[in-house]
């Protein structure tokens, strides 16, 4: 965890300013069997019945994400 915007934003605890929340990766801790896990995720919109969702991605597809190589603005 961090203070520093930048740091955040590289760690995947925040969205940038000219990113798009659906397609920027995020980080979740996550329960495993024997351990809790920091993984990379996109959240899903909200669904009619109200429920916002996650997929997990790998962490070559969240740092391409972030290196605009992928759409995400």
């Amino acid at each position: 965890m961090t203070s520093h915007p930048a740091e955040a934003e590289r760690e995947g605890f925040c969205v940038p300013q000219w990113g798009d929340p659906a397609e920027w990766p995020a980080r979740r801790l996550v329960r495993g069997e024997y351990s809790i896990e920091l993984i990379w995720c996109l959240y899903l919109p909200i669904n009619a019945e109200g429920v916002a969702d996650w997929v997990e991605i790998p962490a070559h597809e969240a740092k391409r994400r972030m290196s605009g190589d992928g759409k995400v603005f």
